[in-house]
């Protein structure tokens, strides 16, 4: 096995939402194009998606996840950066303003458990607010 298909098995065992694969620190590695591209490839090959951190605003991963037909979506934020609970509920807050303004919005949260008992909080008083949990999945936009 290379170097590249065990870390993908990891990096798509530790997600929790129908085994997307994200850059949680890697913006060095999403610009280097001969190195991300057998990456990207093999995340579609096993069926598998690309969600894009936005790291880094000079990232070649969603460029290269078109040419190759991968399906791939973008982070609107990261909620616990840093995590604290009042960084985190205002960010919950950042979050739904997002949505209601744009329809959708994806963040990602780390599995500091602050963050999981912030978002369990949260949850119970997503459907008051009018406001749904979907799949990532349903936030891809198919690239052709």
């Amino acid at each position: 096995m290379s170097w590249y298909s065990l870390s993908v098995s990891v990096m798509a065992g530790a997600t929790v939402m129908e085994s997307p694969v994200w850059t949680p620190m890697g913006s060095k590695f999403s610009t280097a194009d001969a190195q991300l591209k057998p990456v990207l490839e093999e995340i579609k090959k096993r069926g598998l998606m690309f969600v894009d951190a936005t790291s880094t605003s000079t990232s070649s991963a969603p460029t290269i996840a078109t040419e190759i037909g991968l399906p791939t979506v973008k982070n609107n934020m990261v909620l616990d950066d840093p995590p604290s609970s009042e960084n985190i509920q205002n960010r919950l807050k950042q979050l739904e303003r997002f949505a209601s303004k744009n329809t959708t919005a994806l963040a990602i949260v780390r599995p500091y458990p602050i963050s999981i008992f912030e978002l369990q909080t949260w949850t119970k008083t997503i459907a008051e607010k009018k406001l749904a949990l979907v799949p990532v999945s349903s936030l891809v936009k198919k690239n052709d």
